[in-house]
């Protein structure tokens, strides 16, 4: 997994992936501070770590660009999942509403004005 190692977390949190047969696979999703390549590229690292285990970093012009794709691969993943019959949960077993953390970010289109 690109960037997994010594990654500054700049938030993080332990989920439960429960798929369509009702198999629980515990997850890690995390987002790595956004840093500075020394070709002036920037890279912020995003994982799933226990459902997708070989994501790379995403780059962008800036940081938040950077950021902002490293989030919006979350959220399109998991958006994917959950289209796939899944549900994601909490560890303690709360859903994970991905609409309150990710809003439109991984939707394959924004919402109307």
């Amino acid at each position: 997994m690109d960037g997994a190692v010594n990654v500054d977390h700049i938030a993080r949190v332990v989920l439960v992936a429960v798929d369509a047969t009702g198999d629980r696979t515990p997850f890690v999703c995390g987002i790595g501070r956004p840093a500075r390549e020394p070709t002036g590229e920037w890279r912020c690292a995003v994982s799933l770590e226990g459902l997708h285990d070989d994501l790379v970093a995403m780059h962008g012009e800036d940081g938040r660009q950077a950021l902002c794709l490293a989030l919006g691969l979350a959220a399109s993943l998991l958006r994917s999942f959950s289209a796939s019959g899944g549900t994601i949960e909490f560890a303690e077993g709360e859903e994970f509403l991905l609409e309150a953390y990710f809003g439109w970010f991984g939707s394959p289109t924004a919402p109307a004005d």
